[in-house]
């Protein structure tokens, strides 16, 4: 008869941890301390390595959607998406403008 055993999974990635709790796919271990919610980053540290993150500088200030994402996407496009980003800055602007005329 088969001896089943009950893994547990990372709570960051959810795949299988090894009996010590650390997983071997995104690299945490139970013995970690959890970090704070501004020092974490899905899909680069293009906002992690700034001086002063853009959430922080739009949070600070008391600023809506569109002037948030202005900033966000002025701030990254040098290392993300470049003109795309760009135009998406003109996008939010033209939004608030239009917002603002109605």
């Amino acid at each position: 008869m088969a001896k089943w055993v009950i893994r547990d999974r990372c709570e960051h990635c959810h795949n299988f941890v090894d009996d010590d709790g650390y997983c071997t796919e995104c690299e945490y271990g139970e013995d970690e301390e959890e970090e704070d919610a501004l020092s974490k980053q899905v899909g680069g540290t293009h906002y992690k390595d700034m001086a002063i993150q853009p959430v922080e500088f739009i949070i600070a200030n008391g600023l809506g959607f569109c002037e948030g994402n202005i900033i966000k996407y002025t701030c990254r496009y040098k290392q993300k998406n470049g003109v795309e980003d760009l135009r998406k800055v003109i996008h939010y602007a033209e939004m608030l403008i239009a917002s603002l005329e109605d």
